[in-house]
């Protein structure tokens, strides 16, 4: 009770002190009795900065806003270095084709009658040549393949922490406008406003708005750069989950595999879908989960998107017709773009990635 009685004296001497600016006075209001208003904001987390009232607490989250900087320059130099990467070994994959190509016209010219000696042995110089650059840029694009899966990667689990810190901060502006907010219900919040208008001229009155608008704008931008979606999937009578995809202006219901290293369509998918084979595609042969193996042919997909998610140049394998019972399968040449996690029991797809 003695503790209520010590707080309540200066508090009403503020509200009877605080009547307003006396005419040819330098300041409306003592010394003491701005102090007694300055402890009454301290007590509401609120503070004066010269000609303004701020949130004490709003000066903390602005200070974790800037230090943002940091990760998302380092998250963004990561990215830079996947482009580079990707870069690399779409042109080293240009060369192999190019290099094939030149390969099976030399060996076209050898098979023809009447080659003179020179000619022949000329010939088979630079097919042998041509092998040994061929595997040397087999052995760079497997190379380069690994080091992109790396770099993908560190970019997912950056992208994580660099969104996970911005949820943090949300979570503590929420707290701290809670606070604020009941803070501006005590009673001599505005005597004490009204005193520190009189003599520094600071506003008015105060409202969360004010004090907490700027953060909570700055909080927003950067909030906007953050893609998180969780995504319903469907679950198949056989118990799979599936998750609609977009190819092209054309979607399909695919089974989510987190297990299967690539994108797998059966032809007929293929052929709605309008995905052509090349001539030269790769031929592949695939492991199904009963032990079986079948051939299939490799594509790339100019884009695959789930919900807001789009991968560009995602490599596929396109079944050979005899599989007549598989399922469209999506696999981890989508998935490894971002940070991901599947919710078997609540039959979900949780996705992230920091825009640009």
């Amino acid at each position: 009770m003695r503790q209520k009685s010590f707080l309540l004296a200066p508090l009403l001497t503020l509200l009877a002190l605080a009547g307003g600016p006396v005419a040819g006075q330098p300041a409306p209001y003592s010394e003491e009795v701005v102090a007694k208003a300055e402890r009454v904001l301290a007590e509401a987390g609120l503070k004066r900065n010269g000609r303004t009232i701020v949130a004490t607490e709003a000066a903390e989250i602005n200070r974790s806003l800037t230090s943002l900087t940091k990760p998302r320059r380092a998250l963004k130099s990561l990215v830079d270095s996947r482009q580079q990467t990707a870069d690399q070994l779409r042109k080293v994959a240009d060369l192999i084709q190019a290099t094939e190509l030149q390969h099976g016209e030399l060996n076209l010219r050898l098979a023809r009658p009447g080659l003179d000696v020179l000619t022949n042995n000329r010939l088979v110089g630079l097919i042998n040549a041509n092998r040994v650059k061929l595997k040397q840029l087999a052995d760079q694009r497997k190379a380069l393949t690994d080091q992109l899966a790396a770099d993908r990667r560190e970019v997912n689990d950056a992208e994580a922490a660099y969104a996970q810190s911005v949820i943090a901060l949300r979570q503590d502006f929420d707290a701290v406008q809670a606070r604020v907010e009941k803070s501006l219900q005590t009673p001599t919040l505005p005597i004490a406003v009204k005193v520190c208008h009189a003599n520094f001229q600071t506003p008015e009155k105060v409202d969360i708005g004010m004090l907490l608008g700027p953060t909570d704008r700055k909080l927003r931008a950067i909030e906007s750069e953050v893609f998180s979606e969780v995504i319903p999937l469907e679950r198949s009578p056989g118990g799979s989950l599936r998750v609609t995809v977009a190819i092209g202006d054309q979607t399909v219901a695919m089974v989510v595999d987190s297990g299967a290293s690539l994108m797998i369509l059966p032809a007929e998918v293929a052929t709605e879908l309008g995905i052509e084979i090349a001539a030269d595609a790769p031929e592949m042969r695939l492991q199904l989960a009963d032990g079986r193996t079948i051939a299939a042919r490799g594509v790339t997909i100019d884009s695959v998107r789930v919900g807001r998610f789009a991968a560009e140049d995602v490599q596929a394998a396109v079944l050979e017709a005899t599989a007549t019972r598989a399922e469209p399968l999506l696999g981890m040449s989508y998935f490894s773009r971002f940070k991901f996690e599947i919710d078997t029991a609540a039959s979900t797809l949780k996705m992230l990635r920091v825009g640009d």
